[in-house]
């Protein structure tokens, strides 16, 4: 009962509009200095640091385009058909299925892509089909096995 019991301190209203009822620009004489963001020098820096900081990993980072990312799968393909003794050292096991899945990947990439690739990007792409397929065949075929049962044989890939 005793806290209802006490005066209240009241409320202290700053008025930080521009301008008064008429529509007068005030004449404060700290209206400039309201104004301005209060931001301590240590933000600052902090700001200005995260920013560098920002553009040098952008700079750093290579840039995704279409012709990477086919060579990313191209590189998976790659690996899982064991061409790539990078990809063993790392145990990456051989995985035949696994390379066809990539492969069919990049097939059907090449024909939902087709006409609105670069020449670039076309003849890129065509070539390293025929590499992947290549690969693919000749690995098989050393290994003695075309694929997984119920998978199309390799001559389907050509």
């Amino acid at each position: 009962m005793e806290e209802h019991e006490r005066p209240s301190q009241g409320i202290k209203i700053i008025d930080r509009r521009r301008f008064n009822a008429e529509g007068q620009t005030r004449s404060d004489a700290n209206l400039a200095d309201r104004d301005k963001p209060k931001v301590s020098q240590s933000a600052h820096e902090a700001a200005q640091k995260s920013r560098e900081q920002q553009s040098k990993g952008q700079a750093g980072r290579p840039t995704t385009d279409f012709l990477s990312f086919i060579a990313s799968l191209a590189a998976n393909a790659m690996g899982a058909l064991g061409a790539m003794p990078q990809a063993q050292a790392r145990g990456i096991p051989v995985d035949h299925a696994m390379a066809r899945e990539y492969i069919d990947i990049i097939a059907m990439l090449q024909e939902r892509t087709k006409g609105n690739l670069t020449k670039e990007e076309d003849a890129s792409l065509l070539r390293l089909m025929g590499e992947l397929r290549s690969a693919y065949v000749e690995i098989t075929r050393q290994a003695g096995a075309a694929g997984p049962a119920g998978a199309k044989p390799a001559s389907k890939l050509l």
